[in-house]
C-alpha cells in the first residue's frame, strides 16, 4: 500500500507539488494519505484529497485535529474519511478518474472584483 506524506502547511502549492506522486501512486492499489502532520489545509489540497478517495482503489486518510475539524465545519467528514460517525462512506460514491487534467486546481483570477473583473469604472 504507497504511502505519501502530506506536509504541515497543505496550500496551492503543496498540491500541485505532490499531484503527480498521487496520480503515480494511485494505479498501486489503496493509498495511505498521512496527513498527520497537517497543521493548514486549502481548498485545493481538499479538492485532491477528494479525488484521491473517489479514484481507484481509493485513500485511506490518517488525518490531523485540524484536518478533521475542517472537514466537519465543511461537512466533508463523509468524503475524507471512513470513520465518519453515521455517514455513508465516499467509497460507494461514483468513482472518478484521477489525471492531471482533472485534479489540477482551479485557478482563481488574481485580479479585480470578487466576480474576477476589473474594479475600475
Amino acid at each position: 500500500m504507497p504511502t505519501i506524506s502530506l506536509p504541515p502547511r497543505c496550500d496551492r502549492a503543496a498540491a500541485e507539488a505532490l499531484l503527480p506522486e498521487m496520480i503515480a501512486a494511485l494505479g498501486s492499489g489503496p493509498l495511505v494519505i498521512d496527513a498527520r502532520d497537517c497543521a493548514q489545509i486549502g481548498q485545493a489540497m481538499l479538492q485532491i484529497l477528494i479525488s484521491a478517495r473517489r479514484t481507484g482503489e481509493g485513500a485511506l486518510i490518517e488525518a490531523s485535529p485540524v484536518l478533521r475539524d475542517t472537514a466537519q465545519r465543511l461537512g466533508l467528514e463523509s468524503e475524507l474519511f471512513d470513520d465518519a460517525p453515521g455517514l455513508p462512506r465516499a467509497t460507494n460514491m461514483a468513482p472518478t478518474n484521477i489525471s492531471p487534467a482533472n485534479m489540477a486546481p482551479a485557478r482563481t483570477a488574481s485580479a479585480g472584483g470578487p466576480d474576477g473583473g476589473s474594479t475600475r469604472g
